[in-house]
Formats: structure tokens, C-alpha cells, sequence
């Protein structure tokens, strides 16, 4: 995953989860769920869990 990862625009592309790798346009919303950990929605309607570093990953690259 981690080779995958380096070939992919770290602009456009957000490794939020050691299994999941999202494209940050398709990210509709991040829903707080239990003790510091949240699931991202996407434009489609799947929900994607976010690690902690992912989180922090996400909140870079998007902004917040």
C-alpha cells in the first residue's frame, strides 16, 4: 500500500486509515464517532474509518 501510496498526489490523495487511501475531492464529511476516532463519508455514500495519524494527515491536507 505504501508503494501505491508514493505514486499518488499527495494534494489529491490522503492515506487515512493503513487500508484506505481517499481521493480528498470525494470527501463529502468526517463524523466524530467514539474516543478520537472518526469515518469520513464520501460523495458516494461509503463510510471509510480514519486512524489517528490519518486524521492529522487529513486535517493537513485539507486544511482545518
Amino acid at each position: 500500500m505504501s508503494s501505491f501510496e508514493k505514486q499518488l498526489d499527495p494534494k489529491q490523495f490522503v492515506r487515512v486509515h493503513r487500508s484506505y487511501i481517499i481521493k480528498v475531492d470525494q470527501l463529502s464529511k468526517i463524523e466524530p464517532m467514539e474516543k478520537d476516532s472518526y469515518k469520513a463519508i464520501l460523495l458516494n455514500g461509503e463510510k471509510v474509518s480514519i486512524s489517528k495519524s490519518g486524521y492529522a494527515r487529513l486535517k493537513q491536507t485539507i486544511g482545518l
